[in-house]
């Protein structure tokens, strides 16, 4: 019963925090929604594309400059880099400095959970879409609750989108 309440609150708050941004939100997601109309690539193998080149931390789809793309955030050797993976293309062939404050302190904070879990950002996403018919993934976010890695995973339907929590453990954490 408490477990569900948790997840309960996780889910709410992820579906508020969504809400308060609702204006450029709106917009952002409805030009994404139609760029990713026809495209054949998903956000599950992105995230095997970017297992190649290290640990995905996160992955979302983006639209800037009128040009779609899928942004990953992978852990190397050598810290975190983003790549970003051009569905036209569907190969990995940019690479991007992370410079701004804001985005290296929550690229360390979903490397925290990323580091807990034992389910991968790709099974969590799979689990996700396979639940829910009809969706696919358009985002992926893992996060610590109550210490617990879980991914918040962002689906997008015929009927809008959707914020589902994945554990990213396995029993007995």
């Amino acid at each position: 019963m408490l477990e569900a309440v948790r997840w309960v609150i996780v889910v709410t708050v992820a579906a508020f925090s969504s809400a308060a941004m609702a204006g450029d939100v709106d917009q952002g997601r409805a030009a994404l929604a139609a760029a990713l109309k026809n495209v054949k690539g998903t956000l599950e193998s992105g995230l095997k594309a970017g297992e190649r080149v290290g640990r995905p931390i996160s992955a979302k789809f983006v639209v800037e400059d009128g040009v779609l793309q899928l942004s990953l955030l992978i852990v190397k050797d050598d810290g975190i880099s983003e790549f970003n993976l051009y569905p036209a293309i569907g190969m990995i062939n940019e690479v991007v400095d992370i410079a701004d404050p804001d985005k290296i302190k929550a690229a360390a904070a979903q490397k925290l959970a990323i580091e807990s879990a034992t389910i991968s950002l790709f099974a969590a996403t799979e689990s996700a879409v396979k639940a829910n018919n009809g969706f696919r993934a358009i985002s992926v976010v893992p996060m610590l609750s109550e210490g617990r890695p879980v991914a918040m995973v962002t689906l997008l339907g015929s009927d809008g989108f959707r914020v589902v929590a994945e554990k990213l453990y396995r029993f007995g954490f």
